[in-house]
This record gives C-alpha cells, structure tokens and sequence, in this order.
C-alpha cells in the first residue's frame, strides 16, 4: 500500500474507533436508563459507525477541491520560458504526472506551495522572491518538491488529518459528556433500587463500569486533543522530508534543494515572511521559522527544521555521488 494510501486509511480507522466508542458510551447511559442496554448500544455503536463514515466522505469532499489562484497570481508562460519549461515537463514525467500550471504569487519572501489534492488537479506557485533570490538549478529542486507533494496527494492526506483531528477532539469532548450522564444515571439507579439498603451486584458492576468510563474519558479528554495535533504535525514534517527525497530523486540535485532551503528560510525568517498561520502548512519552508527550536516548539511544528532537512539532504546527496543511493517509489523512503 502506497504511503498517502496507509496514512489516510490510519485516519479514518481511529476517527471510525472513536464515533463508535460515543456510541457504545451512549448505549451504555440510556440503555441503563431505560434497560434495554445490549440492543440499545448495539444500535447507537452501529449508528456512530454511519455518522463516522459520512463524516469521512465530507472529510473528502472538503478537501477535494483544486481550489482557485489568486487574483493577483500570474501563470508562468510556457512560450517565453521554453527551456525551464522542457526540464519542469522531463521532471513530471519520472513523477509520473501531466505538468501542472505555475503561478507566480507577487510577495518578497522566497516560498512556494502546491494545491490540489491529485496529480489530475492541481497546480504550483512560487513567489515572487523565490524567483529573484534562487537560482534556476534551485527553483527546479523547489518545484521538485512540490511535483513530489502532489504526485504522492501529500495534500489531501494532511487535509484529512486537519479534519480528522477536529472530529476526534469533538468526539472526545462527547464521550467525557456522556460518561458523565452515565455516572449519574447508575448513581440515580443504585439509590432508586437499593432504597437505602445495600446495592445489588448488578448496580455495583455498573459502578464500578461507569466508574471506568469516566476515568477513562477523563484520560482522552486530557490527551487527545493534543495527540491529534501532535500527529497532525508529525504527519505533515514527515510529508515534507519524502518530498524532499522525492524532490532529489527527480531533479537528481540534491545540494539545489539544499542550497534553496537555506536561502528560502533566510529570506522567511528576516520579517518578509509574515503570513496566514492557516497557510503554514502549504509552504515549502515555514513563513518565519526559528533555527533554534525548543522540543515543544518542534512537535507543534509543520516542517521540520532546515537542519534536519538538510542533513537528510546531504545524505542522500552523498549516497547518490557513491551509487548506493536507491529511491522506493511507492513509499519515498532511502533504502541502502
């Protein structure tokens, strides 16, 4: 399975695993309330499995669209820059994809992005500043990268994990709310059926269950919104490193990309490079990184750092000068 392929697939298993433990603690709260506990949470887990899977299609929907260039963006012509273009086309073709349209986007800083969520839709931009301060040996690399984004639908997978992540902290923030309702609801039985007396052992299983529950809300509702965005970011720098291999694989210049990097995250960090955090994601080199992240600051981070890019840059440079270098087309990975 290619990697865009298992990565999506891990996304909707866990947001599927969490809308069916809402349901199974919604059986568990009302089915005590009304005694029909086994065939109401049946019902309810069966139902949350439906509303988990429409949440995933929206999920795609939403993240499906090619979306619009901006006003202001100029498409590169292809006329007047024949030979740039002749090495954009050979670059796509070992990626395995029709040549998308570049857009010039009229900012200072050097960046550039890709949009689209398949080779079939999508397209390039690369700044204004990127053009002025890289050479044509480094805007291919960079472009590259991007090539290597969409080739591998880099874009929907992290789409997805940002709707993912949101649809899992809701329904974390759900389970704790009905764990709740369910702690009361055994509470409000045990006195009911005990009238003062002992309760019975089925009032105190349910107890000790309902107990459980709420312990175990209390945990997720603790650790899951921030996992997720953990994850969510962890997915995205480990995007950026295979496009980054992809990147050396099609352009066969590994030190381009770096060289770029380095001047691109020069460029982004002097003040120029102030953008919509929402747009961070997108961006080949993050819009005003720090060379001197915290371990905080790095989990909560997109990219990763232009260190630690480069020197998987350079080991992979140094692999193809000796010919041990072997690229995995299907998961972008090194393999020695």
């Amino acid at each position: 399975m290619s990697s865009w392929k298992r990565d999506t697939a891990i996304c909707f298993g866990v947001v599927l695993l969490m809308y069916a433990l809402v349901g199974l603690v919604f059986g568990l709260v009302f089915g005590t309330l009304f005694d029909c506990v086994v065939d109401l949470t049946v019902k309810s887990v069966l139902f949350m499995l439906l509303v988990g899977l429409v949440t995933i299609g929206i999920s795609c929907l939403a993240v499906s669209g090619k979306g619009s260039p901006g006003k202001d963006w100029v498409e590169l012509d292809r006329g007047r820059n024949a030979g740039f273009f002749d090495r954009l086309d050979d670059m796509c073709a070992r990626a395995g994809m029709a040549t998308p349209p570049v857009y010039v986007v009229p900012v200072d800083f050097p960046n550039a992005f890709a949009w689209g969520k398949s080779p079939e839709r999508c397209y390039i931009a690369v700044t204004e500043g990127a053009l002025r301060m890289l050479s044509t040996e480094e805007v291919l690399a960079v472009l590259g990268h991007e090539i290597s984004h969409i080739a591998h639908r880099d874009t929907l997978v992290k789409g997805i994990a940002g709707y993912c992540t949101k649809a899992l902290t809701v329904s974390t923030m759900v389970v704790m709310v009905l764990s709740v309702m369910f702690f009361g609801s055994v509470n409000a039985q045990s006195g009911k059926r005990s009238g003062g007396g002992a309760a019975g052992p089925a009032i105190l299983i349910l107890m000790v269950l309902a107990l459980f529950l709420l312990l175990f809300a209390g945990i997720l509702a603790l650790t899951i919104p921030g996992a997720c965005l953990v994850t969510r970011f962890g997915v995205s720098r480990n995007r950026e490193y295979l496009a980054d291999a992809g990147s050396a694989e099609i352009t066969g210049n590994p030190r381009a990309l770096i060289s770029a990097l380095e001047t691109m995250e020069r460029g982004c960090a002097d003040g120029t490079g102030r953008y919509s955090a929402s747009d961070t994601m997108s961006w080949i080199v993050e819009p005003n990184s720090l060379r001197n992240r915290g371990i905080m600051v790095s989990l909560l981070s997109t990219h990763p750092s232009t260190e630690n890019r480069v020197a998987r840059l350079e080991k992979i440079a140094e692999m193809m000068e000796s010919g041990t270098y072997k690229y995995d087309k299907r998961d972008r990975g090194i393999v020695l």
